[in-house]
């Protein structure tokens, strides 16, 4: 993977209380991810929100409710996600999978992703440890 290079978002949206073999499926697709050695993943709580089904719960019960939607992305090579699909697809019985292009910008691990010289945007791109994004358009620093 390389940073400008266009990339595979996988993104899965599933509740809480789905489970596949006594385990919730949000940690199932997680185990699936790290064993198929995909760049990284998270796993994303939600406070609220509707499905295929068009319930929405209301605010006493979300505070008790422990049926969110959980949201999991992932980012990798298209090689690497079309190699898994098949196995998050078994595990996600009631949900919904999506995989899309993104624009890798910035990783923290600069010996993972290497900016590739022909790459026609941004011009030039920099990361700094803590993060920040640096986007130049084609000219010096200096100017």
């Amino acid at each position: 993977m390389y940073v400008g290079e266009t990339v595979k978002r996988l993104t899965v949206y599933v509740d809480e209380k789905n489970k596949l073999h006594h385990k919730p499926v949000y940690e199932a697709v997680l185990d699936i991810l790290h064993e198929g050695k995909i760049a990284g993943a998270s796993i994303f709580r939600g406070i609220g929100g509707f499905g295929a089904d068009g319930v929405v719960p209301s605010t006493k019960i979300l505070e008790l409710s422990s049926d969110l939607p959980i949201r999991i992305e992932a980012v990798d090579s298209e090689e690497k996600i079309e190699r898994i699909l098949p196995q998050i697809c078994h595990a996600v019985e009631k949900g919904l999978v999506t995989v899309s292009d993104t624009l890798a910008i910035c990783s923290r691990k600069p010996a993972m992703m290497t900016w590739r010289r022909n790459s026609t945007w941004p011009a030039r791109i920099s990361c700094s440890q803590d993060t920040r994004i640096n986007l130049l358009s084609g000219r010096s620093a200096a100017g």
